[in-house]
């Protein structure tokens, strides 16, 4: 089998390099050959001379008819010839065993033979290259993608403003007050329906199989011991109009629609204006769970609006199913403040909202706001005692 060798030429120049060339016949008769530039063999001169600013020598003339064996001879000697005066320059880059050739100016040009060790390592550097560039774009174009999309909206407990989305349609809801387990009756003050929840005992805390539990809803028992009247849906902004002598501080509008961005002192005072006070986490989560022992009392999609199916907006009250004890939106369209601290300066919230996912969805999940704070995520309910 015949060994085909691969020879071309990278343009490196050297032009600063301290090393002069002498011909070798073999390179001779390859470039009269090949029409191309003469190959020339480096032969170093000593750095000593560099170093003094000594001119390295002039290259022996060699006829086109000299023979092999006078060449090979001829090699070792040296012809002294005046050099163009130039300043000493530094060392180049390039190494004493470097096979080069000079083009018609007379500057040495990098040959790379694949066949040796030097050819293939230049080939793999530029594979490298490649490659490293090849990564960069494919990175580069990725985040400019991921940047683009729309990522869920999630806005903090505290103050935010959001563009306004339309209100949906109202639709036909259920008959509030009516068909449920519980007493209902309408409280006169605010125009809202209000279920009476009966005593009981609970496991109050992380659901069983529940997968999403955090480390402050660690579950142990309790009771509730008296009965109580607990709004069966948000305070609407049609009843806060009806209190607050018709100012809405709501980002959605519309009077059927929950009150939002109500701060806490601002809730309560609500609730003690038509007779009653916000309820406590102890007292919400027994009402949401509705005598189930499940993190949801129901299909999300049918009992709750949140980020899965609620277009980045608030929702009538009461469209969805109720809970066990006739409860409507005790989960999601907005969280709700409790009277309770959550630690020694916020206050807690529970429900979710329409932002937020199935892992917040959850009767135990509890979570913190600034009493001062208000959002467009954030409504309430409010309860009164039983007499």
């Amino acid at each position: 089998m015949e060994l085909v060798m691969l020879r071309f030429v990278v343009p490196v120049r050297c032009i600063n390099c301290k090393y002069r060339f002498k011909v070798s016949p073999r390179d001779l008769e390859e470039a009269q050959a090949q029409k191309e530039p003469v190959r020339r063999v480096k032969d170093a001169t000593p750095e000593s001379d560099v170093l003094a600013g000594v001119s390295p020598e002039a290259p022996a003339e060699v006829s086109p008819e000299i023979t092999a064996e006078a060449s090979q001879k001829a090699l070792p000697a040296k012809t002294k010839a005046a050099a163009p005066e130039k300043p000493a320059v530094a060392e180049p880059a390039f190494s004493p065993d470097e096979d080069e050739i000079l083009d018609v100016e007379g500057l040495p040009l990098l040959v790379v033979e694949p066949s040796s060790g030097s050819g293939w390592k230049w080939i793999a550097a530029l594979l490298v290259v490649i490659v490293i560039g090849a990564g960069a774009y494919a990175f580069t174009v990725r985040r400019a993608r991921s940047q683009s999309k729309v990522e869920e909206i999630v806005p903090p407990i505290a103050n935010a403003t959001i563009p306004s989305a339309p209100a949906p349609v109202p639709a036909s809801g259920p008959g509030l007050g009516a068909g449920t387990k519980s007493q209902t009756r309408i409280n006169p003050a605010d125009g809202l329906p209000y279920v009476y929840i009966a005593p009981g005992r609970f496991t109050m805390g992380c659901s069983p199989g529940d997968g999403y539990c955090e480390s402050d809803e660690k579950p142990h028992a309790e009771s509730i011991d008296s009965g109580f009247w607990l709004g069966q849906t948000e305070v609407t902004q049609a009843a806060w109009k009806r209190v607050n002598h018709g100012s809405n501080p709501s980002h959605f509008k519309g009077d059927d629609l929950p009150v939002e961005s109500v701060n806490w002192d601002d809730a309560a005072g609500y609730c003690k204006a038509v007779g009653g006070r916000l309820p406590t986490e102890k007292e919400w989560e027994y009402a949401a769970r509705g005598e189930s022992t499940g993190a949801i009392y129901g299909p999300p999609g049918e009992i709750a609006w949140y980020a899965g199916n609620s277009a980045g907006t608030t929702h009538p009250v009461g469209r969805m199913k109720p809970n066990a004890f006739g409860l409507y939106d005790m989960l999601g369209n907005v969280w709700e403040w409790t009277a309770d601290n959550y630690n020694d300066r916020r206050k807690s919230v529970r429900g979710g909202s329409w932002s937020n996912g199935i892992n917040v969805l959850r009767v135990s999940y509890r979570e913190r706001g600034e009493p001062n704070g208000s959002s467009v995520i954030l409504g309430f309910r409010c309860l009164a005692e039983a007499r």
